[in-house]
């Protein structure tokens, strides 16, 4: 999975702003990853700032995605940022 501008799909391995903006996003709303850590090395300035974000979709941000996805009915759970999500 990737990021594609024109369907704004995220998923694993994807890299970039699209990617920061999901983390920040989460992490506004109250997600900060539960698997290896953190979402980013820099939660609190990711909070403030979308560019201390990492911007790596990695296996924390995937599980993030996967909660925010059960946490709201109706969503696929599968880890993907797609229009849905």
């Amino acid at each position: 999975d990737a990021v594609t501008e024109n369907n704004k799909i995220i998923g694993l391995n994807a890299k970039g702003p699209l990617v920061k903006e999901v983390q920040r996003k989460l992490i506004n709303i109250g997600y900060s990853g539960t698997t290896s850590g953190s979402i980013t090395t820099d939660v609190e300035g990711c909070k403030a700032d979308v560019v201390k974000c990492d911007g790596i979709y990695g296996p924390t941000t995937k599980e993030m995605v996967k909660q925010y996805q059960k946490d709201n009915n109706g969503l696929s759970v599968d880890g993907i940022v797609g229009q849905q999500t």
